[in-house]
């Protein structure tokens, strides 16, 4: 509709319908269709694999951080230098996945013993405050303490005491202290020392250096968007430029191509697919908040690492579309390979 509204060429209202409708829908249904037919434990045997690596390979990166940008075909920033095997400067992918998997450890019961739980936790806990991603970190924080809220008792309350305790001393006495001293710095100064003013916000945009913050406070002054300028307005896919901003956010990005329509089918749609999957109120709805939040720092819609993740945690345990279709006397079909069959 913003597209034929705005006279945009068919063409790139054919390629906004297919990257930002086609491809995370078509991600979501092959999964929630295919993942029951596989072993979930081997799966997840996978993924606590892929999860490990990540903190030597970011390490290494974040050693190289200098040589990566300068030698990269793309434009990087340094603070972008550390997203593991996952796609180019994409730490946000990185850490949603670690996130997903924190979140799966910590209420699902698994193969796994409670001693190699606690392992994995920690280590794709110390990843993520690694990996650069400042509001992962927050995430993180928001997580585990969400945990621990649901879960408290004398026992728990013992091990969070106990837990934090030993953390304190340990980021004292190691060089995790400065990490520590500058991610506080930061949070303190963008909440409490920055006061952005419309004129600053103009100045960032105007130079072309605008910060997400920046561009909201800057569009928040400017007439509302219903419909927006149409697809592609934003970015242009043609000459891969920004005409306006340089950011990647699904809100901001949708909001200058769809306008508030636009921003609220991106909670309509994970929403939907929530809801399809799991009650109101379940630990699954941690993974619809955290992509959410991401969303206004990531195309999550248009990034596989994002569709995949979640599509994966959010459909594990709940029922595949072709079973509530009344396709079961098709049933057998389902299972190419005989020992997928299995439950």
């Amino acid at each position: 509709m913003s597209g034929l509204v705005n006279s945009c060429a068919p063409i790139l209202i054919f390629l906004y319908v297919f990257a930002f409708a086609v491809v995370p829908y078509t991600i979501y249904y092959f999964i929630k269709n295919n993942l029951f037919r596989f072993d979930f434990t081997k799966l997840l045997k996978f993924f606590l694999f892929v999860g490990t690596i990540q903190l030597p390979i970011l390490l290494a990166q974040k050693k190289l951080g200098t040589l990566i940008v300068a030698m990269s075909a793309r434009g990087i920033n340094l603070e972008d230098v550390g997203y593991g095997t996952f796609f180019f400067a994409n730490d946000h992918g990185l850490c949603f996945f670690l996130l997903s998997l924190i979140i799966f450890l910590l209420f699902q019961k698994t193969h796994l013993k409670q001693s190699s739980k606690i392992f994995y936790i920690i280590w794709f806990s110390i990843t993520v405050l690694l990996a650069g991603s400042n509001v992962s970190s927050l995430l993180w924080l928001l997580t585990i303490g969400f945990y621990f809220l649901i879960k408290l008792n004398i026992k728990t309350f013992f091990l969070l005491v106990s837990s934090a305790t030993l953390l304190v001393v340990t980021i004292y006495v190691t060089p995790l202290n400065d990490f520590v001293v500058e991610r506080y710095e930061f949070f303190h100064h963008k909440i409490f020392d920055k006061q952005l003013s419309f004129f600053d916000a103009e100045g960032a945009v105007d130079q072309g250096v605008p910060e997400r913050a920046d561009i909201v406070v800057y569009l928040s002054h400017q007439e509302l968007k219903v419909i927006g300028d149409g697809p592609y307005k934003y970015f242009d896919p043609i000459k891969k430029v920004f005409p306006k901003f340089k950011n990647y956010s699904q809100y901001l990005w949708f909001y200058n191509d769809l306008g508030v329509i636009g921003v609220l089918c991106v909670v309509i749609i994970f929403g939907a697919l929530y809801l399809n999957n799991s009650k109101f109120f379940s630990f699954k709805l941690i993974y619809l908040i955290l992509i959410l939040v991401y969303s206004f720092f990531s195309n999550t819609l248009s990034d596989l690492s994002f569709m995949i993740v979640f599509s994966i945690f959010i459909t594990k345990g709940s029922i595949p579309i072709l079973k509530t279709k009344k396709f079961k006397q098709y049933e057998h079909t389902m299972y190419s390979i005989p020992r997928l069959a299995e439950n």
